[in-house]
């Protein structure tokens, strides 16, 4: 099947999927917050869509079909992007289409639906892409690299490494900073001190929305509540 043919087909079942659900589209764009156009596709039908075209699909012809949909789509971006992560790509051609994918994103949603828990990120090849993305012009190229972060390298052997990146953000977008606080609650689960004492070294904004997280979470006990409570600022 050509790239047009592939396009084509893609559409088809977007269209499908997008029957009836107007409410959840406009409801969509505005929490996403894209300037995309939104047709209002459900994640797991985009999920299903993205898996089941890129079975057998090369890496050259995934990244034509980058290059050859409506990027004013925000359905049409993210399911390319979904099919980077279900293809059978090496690691280097998977860091190619993420970086073609990555110049596509406007949202957060692109992002946080791209990114996935999985074994086969938790490797020194992604740490190493994941922190190269931290020093991006690009508002959500560094969103992406604090998600993975945080959905792979939360473990004991990375996370002095994971804190020791952090800082070394400079980009002061919103959804850089919000992903950053994200981080550092999820961190906390597990490495609870090491984590208070480190958020302390971030900027009061980060610092707060971090703690927040923490406290709006079940996941804590009333006493740890109440000691995140004490180092708001």
């Amino acid at each position: 099947m050509s790239i047009t043919e592939t396009l084509a087909a893609l559409r088809l079942e977007l269209q499908s999927a997008a029957v009836g659900n107007e409410e959840y589209a406009e409801f969509n764009k505005r929490i996403v917050n894209t300037a995309l156009e939104v047709m209002g596709v459900r994640t797991p039908d985009l999920r299903r869509i993205a898996k089941s075209h890129a079975k057998g699909l090369s890496a050259e012809s995934l990244l034509s079909l980058m290059d050859s949909i409506n990027a004013s789509s925000f359905e049409e971006v993210l399911l390319v992007g979904l099919m980077t992560g279900y293809g059978a790509f090496s690691d280097e051609e998977r860091r190619y289409l993420t970086r073609r994918y990555l110049t596509l994103c406007d949202s957060w949603g692109a992002i946080d639906m791209f990114v996935v828990r999985n074994k086969k990120y938790a490797t020194p090849f992604w740490w190493d892409f994941a922190v190269e993305a931290l020093s991006s012009e690009h508002e959500f190229t560094v969103r992406y690299g604090i998600i993975m972060l945080m959905s792979n390298f939360l473990l004991p052997e990375y996370i002095d490494c994971v804190f020791a990146a952090l800082r070394t953000v400079k980009h002061d977008g919103y959804y850089v900073k919000m992903a950053m606080a994200w981080l550092y609650a999820e961190a906390a689960v597990r490495f609870y001190g090491q984590t208070l004492q480190e958020v302390q070294a971030q900027s009061k904004w980060v610092r707060n929305k971090a703690l927040q997280k923490m406290t709006e979470s079940r996941r804590f006990t009333a006493d740890q509540k109440s000691e995140i409570r004490g180092l708001k600022v």
